[in-house]
């Protein structure tokens, strides 16, 4: 079900399974179109997280959505939002996924985890640029999705969702290491 409207500014809010000390996913878009085409993804991902789709230029953050798992595509507000979130300890997200982008080497991160993810039959994003950009992340990964170019979400949704929800478990998981390692 569908809250809220989508226009510029405002969030989607999708009803989701909220098992998981109710993670949320922000997925940010340029506009209404966009929002429209990762629809298929979000409902993939609701059974993990509370999702919303947030189109730019983002508004206010709700409660609850700093420490979010936030997933942009290569637009450069998008890009330029999870930096300025990133900046501010106190709205730092979980982590950021960038859909067929890097952060420009200019771009710190403050140390969230990112994952970087495109097709593997890109034209937009090479796998040397892909590489570059990951490798440039103080905590990175990289995934590139078979049979998909330049827009996983609507080409492979559920394989994009599946990688975003293996990069969230992969953060739980470590997080719960390191918890546990320092408890020891």
């Amino acid at each position: 079900m569908t809250k809220g409207s989508s226009r510029s500014g405002e969030s989607q809010a999708l009803d989701a399974k909220t098992g998981r000390g109710a993670a949320i996913a922000v997925i940010v878009v340029e506009n209404e179109q966009e929002a429209r085409t990762w629809r298929a993804v979000a409902e993939r991902l609701s059974g993990t997280f509370e999702v919303r789709i947030q189109t730019l230029p983002a508004g206010e953050l709700r409660s609850g959505e700093a420490r979010a798992l936030w997933i942009a595509d290569g637009s450069e507000a998008g890009l330029e939002l999870c930096d300025a979130l990133a900046a501010d300890p106190a709205r730092s997200p979980v982590g950021i996924v960038f859909v067929c982008a890097v952060p420009s080497v200019a771009t710190n991160l403050h140390g969230v985890p990112v994952l970087v993810l495109r097709g593997r039959q890109s034209e937009t994003l090479s796998h040397a640029d892909a590489v570059a950009g990951y490798e440039s992340l103080p905590i990175g990964r990289l995934i590139e999705l078979e049979n998909c170019a330049d827009a996983p979400e609507s080409e492979q949704p559920l394989a994009l969702a599946t990688a975003i929800v293996w990069f969230f478990e992969s953060l739980e998981e470590t997080s719960a290491e390191a918890s546990t390692f320092g408890n020891s």
